[in-house]
């Protein structure tokens, strides 16, 4: 029986141990091993000897004698950029760390990131090999263990997992429940499995990879990451591989994830928590309504069963859950959302995924788990005008795709899809759009012979669930985990199987076979009719043809070609290189904000031509304009230059200025002032991207105030973070997605916690978890930090507002809030209506806001209304304290007017204290100021006894930092306040 601590510390003391013996080995050896690092070993390097423990998905060797899984292709493939035969050696873990200090190999495989840390004679590639999901999966029988054996029997693979990685996650695990454990290895992944059936084990320990198939995961624990790993003095050895390691990722940028897919094939585990659980088994059925009379995509059959491709899904969503869908039928759209929204219903089982339409019906949606396309529908014969009319679904959610994309079209409201295609049949309509799987049936079941779907897809969406505002989060983690855990190819399959398969109709061909003699005339006269048409019309075909490509691909107003030719041909050019070599070549987004005065001053098509004319003489005239695509609605230009090696990126933005700044058409003298932003073409770019990134570049000129930008590969980045940031966190704060948490305070003398700062971390489906330092500045910027900081507010003053309710221990809790909030209008009335909601005690909530906030300036001192503003948030029963005090430039004149209740030093001063006599001089004063002003003093970023020490001295009372506790969870906080308050 081992316990957490005794193990922990066991484990230590044997890598130390380990350590300095393979230290001592390495020393003694050195004098004889070769030297891999020098440069002529490393020009010599032919043959590169790689040991490996085999292990399923992973690496290795065939019955063939030849070898298959991840790291083997992976290493393969860096093999053919460092120009070295790879000769594999199995060897196990122990072994092969020894052969590498005897030089007996180059390099060991499939090494976990912490084995430096373990062993300081390895070093680690830069690059990972792979990064797998750890599982867990145990016994329901946890009320008996602890009941006669507290002590948990783990088995794991010591082929692929390391005990002391797994002692790391489960010693939290233990320290959670009070549970111990032990870990017992395997080399045989099929008698450990057995084990674990005969119940000689009470869990198992797996990666990804290795997963049994028919043992159910109970929990994830972390994600692996494996390198790699080369001895100290063979780093030449690891630069190699690095190096080859970066070529493969420029040359093909997802050739690792395909190895994923073929070897690993990842799939999420289901697995819900007991509380989701229960959640389950108290409910006997879901009520669900799904769209009506979409054959075969859903439908109800004759006796009033579901049907369809979402039948098949959703039977999938019961199996694995244990559920029981009940499905209801309504005759359209409009009854499933008032049905929601009533919550007669518990879902709707296929929702467009867009969270502006689930704002506008008042619904939460789930993570989507199909995507539908879409279609046109129109007469056949008959082209489409410049501003169709087109028949839609009363308040269906593609409306705001045709309503944002064709704003000049007229929109013809119809009850359900059979009307929209009555509509177009009877002339009132000139198009309608319908789902690609259910076009082809529905025009035949409904006799509609003169409508044709050209088969193009002209949109498309995601398909998700919706459920009622008041539904529990735990319904939507249910299904999300779900949603995660299908195969999403097992659904595209299933998707385009009944979709092939669909029923035609049979009405045609029940005449046919009843009528044999006249039927087989009329298909003779058929055929004849059919040849002649055929012959008659192949040349008008053609020319309309040519007349569809002409109008998709040029401009209407300019007819010079439009945008979507221009990716097109930027496409064929980036597809072969051939054509970029010789001259460097670069993409523009060009426009002017003189357009608009240009089109109220002249004729707006005079000037889309005078443009256009400028570009087709630079095309023919210069050198240097390869393409151009022009979009005379949004007066924008897309072009691509190309230009001699010498000429620098400013020479090409200045002559295109130049070009476009003044010229003469129809009479008029147009002058403009155009703003360019560009992108160098360079491998791993495709068109689309080149595209997207020179509009990117376009904006930020804008923003900068600069005619032309061009910018690097590390700067987007940066533009495209700060894009998504501003998208997506209104849907965070409506989701909950920020996660509150607590780092305690506590008194330097007694170390008893006497309060707690409330942090907060975003946990993004879209962008992973994010830190405060990953986006606080951003909306520090665009003035989103104000949602958030009331978010924040409202958060903490419930939590406060519970443990009053359960009679928890109380400590005071601060939260920090932005300086832009003192000149926010209306700031202090938002504060109130929060305060008023929740009836807290005094001085039981801090607010933490930074000196430079009550900073003017313009005149460099205390703003007028800043007592005044403290004044009243000290009524509402509120604390105050100045954050990174001593950072500014006006403290101790702030302090001569301002009553504030605590100074928060930052840890720059601590820092500066251990350094010089002067500094420490400071931070004692600091702290004798405050207790002079009957301020609490508290020093945040305590992270060693010595700053601790050093506070006390000084005469610093209170502290915060990672040295007495790491911001935690609300429960662990909870639990925390028990033991040290």
């Amino acid at each position: 029986m081992i316990k957490f601590k005794t193990l922990c510390s066991g484990t230590v003391l044997a890598v130390k141990f380990t350590a300095a013996a393979l230290c001592l080995t390495a020393l003694q050896l050195s004098a004889q091993a070769e030297d891999l690092s020098s440069p002529e070993k490393t020009e010599s390097l032919k043959v590169l000897r790689m040991g490996f423990t085999p292990s399923k998905g992973y690496l290795r060797e065939q019955p063939d004698h030849t070898y298959e899984g991840l790291v083997y292709d992976y290493t393969e493939a860096l093999s053919n950029y460092a120009k070295v035969k790879v000769n594999y050696i199995p060897c196990t873990q122990d072994e092969c760390y020894a052969m590498l200090q005897h030089d007996k190999l180059d390099v060991v495989a499939n090494v976990p990131a912490t084995a430096s840390d373990a062993d300081p004679l390895l070093s680690l590639s830069r690059r990972a090999i792979s990064s797998t999901v750890i599982n867990m999966t145990r016994r329901k029988n946890f009320a008996k263990k602890r009941s006669f054996d507290s002590t948990w029997r783990y088995g794991f693979d010591e082929n692929t997992l390391s005990r002391r990685v797994l002692n790391e996650s489960l010693a939290a695990i233990g320290e959670e429940e009070g549970s111990q454990y032990v870990l017992i290895p395997y080399s045989d992944e099929k008698k450990m499995r057995n084990d674990y059936l005969m119940e000689d084990l009470d869990g198992l320990l797996f990666d990804s990879a290795t997963a049994p198939e028919d043992i159910k995961v109970t929990h994830q624990l972390f994600r692996l990451k494996t390198y790699y790993a080369v001895k100290k003095s063979n780093e030449a050895i690891l630069k190699i591989l690095d190096t080859a390691a970066d070529k493969l990722v420029l040359s093909a940028p997802t050739f690792r994830e395909r190895l994923y897919e073929n070897h690993l094939h990842n799939v999420q585990p289901l697995v819900l928590t007991d509380e989701e659980q229960r959640y389950l088994n108290s409910k006997k059925y879901f009520k669900v309504l799904v769209s009506p009379n979409q054959y075969p995509f859903s439908y109800f059959d004759q006796h009033g069963e579901h049907q369809g491709t979402l039948h098949y899904i959703l039977s999938l969503f019961e199996q694995d859950l244990g559920i029981k869908f009940v499905y209801q039928q309504t005759t359209d759209y409009q009854q499933m959302l008032e049905a929601l929204k009533s919550g007669d219903i518990d879902l709707i089982g296929d929702f467009n995924y867009d969270f502006n339409w689930a704002k506008q019906q008042q619904v939460r949606l789930t993570m989507p788990y199909i995507y539908a396309d879409y279609v046109a529908i129109q007469k056949q014969g008959v082209p489409l005008p410049a501003r169709p009319k087109i028949a839609m679904i009363d308040g269906y959610h593609y409306s705001n795709y045709i309503k944002n994309n064709l704003p000049h079209s007229n929109i013809i409201s119809c009850q359900n899809a059979q009307d929209c295609l009555q509509a177009v049949s009877e002339g009132r309509a000139d198009v309608t759009y319908m789902q690609s799987i259910n076009a082809r049936y529905t025009i035949e079941q409904g006799d509609f012979f003169s409508l044709y779907t050209p088969g193009q897809v002209i949109f498309s969406h995601a398909i998700a669930m919706a459920l009622p505002p008041r539904t529990s989060d735990l319904m939507e983690s249910i299904i999300n985990k779900e949603v995660a855990h299908l195969k999403s190819q097992d659904l595209l399959s299933l998707q385009i199987s009944l979709g092939f398969n669909q029923e035609a109709n049979h009405s045609f061909k029940r005449m046919m076979y009843e009528n044999k003699l006249m039927t087989a005339c009329l298909v003779i006269v058929f055929l004849i009719i059919l040849c002649t048409i055929i012959y008659l019309s192949l040349h008008k075909q053609r020319a309309l043809a040519s007349q569809a490509w002409r109008v998709l691909h040029y401009d209407e107003r300019t007819q010079m070609p439009n945008l979507t030719l221009f990716c097109e041909q930027l496409a064929y050019f980036v597809l072969n290189p051939h054509k970029l070599k010789g001259a460097d070549f670069y993409v523009m987004s060009i426009t002017s904000k003189q357009f608009d005065l240009l089109r109220k001053a002249i004729d707006d098509e005079n000037m889309s031509k005078g443009i256009a004319q400028v570009l087709s003489e630079m095309q023919k005239n210069g050198p240097f304009l390869e393409l151009f695509g022009i979009d005379s609605e949004r007066q924008i230009i897309q072009c691509l230059c190309k230009v001699p090696s010498n000429m620098s990126f400013d020479e090409l933005a200045s002559l295109m200025r130049n070009r476009l700044a003044s010229f003469n058409y129809s009479g008029y003298n147009l002058h403009l002032n155009p703003n360019i932003g560009a992108i160098k073409v360079v491998d791993g770019y495709c068109a689309k991207e080149l595209v997207t990134y020179a509009d990117i570049t376009l904006r930020e000129s804008f923003l900068q105030h600069k005619p032309a930008l061009l910018y690097a590969k590390d700067q987007f980045s940066n533009i495209v973070l700060y894009e998504k940031v501003e998208t997506l966190v209104s849907k965070a704060l409506y989701n909950h997605e920020f996660e509150i948490l607590i780092q305690p305070k506590y008194d330097l003398q007694s170390r008893r916690c006497v309060g707690g700062e409330a942090l907060v971390r975003w946990n993004s489906p879209e962008l992973g978890h994010l830190t405060p330092g990953q986006f606080i500045e951003i909306l520090e910027k665009n003035g989103l930090i104000l949602e958030l900081d009331y978010f924040m507010l409202d958060s903490v003053s419930e939590l406060i507002a519970t443990w009053t309710a359960r009679n928890l221990t109380l400590v005071p809790i601060s939260i920090n809030h932005s300086g832009l909030h003192i000149s926010e209008e209306g700031y202090l009335d938002k504060i109130k209506i929060i305060s008023s909601k929740y009836h807290l005690p005094k001085n039981s909530l801090e607010i933490e806001i930074t000196e430079t906030a009550f900073v003017n300036y313009t005149t460099k001192s205390t703003r007028d209304d800043a007592q005044e503003i403290i004044d009243k948030l000290h009524a509402m029963g509120y604390k105050l304290s100045i954050d990174d005090f001593c950072t500014g430039y006006s403290s101790i004149q702030m302090l001569q007017s301002l009553t504030v209740d605590c100074l928060k030093i930052d840890r720059a001063i601590l820092v500066e204290a251990h350094k010089s006599e002067r500094a420490a001089a400071v931070l004692r004063n600091v702290v004798r100021l405050g207790a002079d002003l009957n301020c609490q003093v508290i020093c945040e970023g305590i992270e060693t006894p010595e700053d601790e020490e050093l506070l006390r001295q000084n005469g610093c009372l209170y502290g915060q930092g990672f040295l007495y506790g790491k911001p935690m969870r609300i429960p662990q906080f909870e639990e925390f306040i028990k033991q040290h308050a």
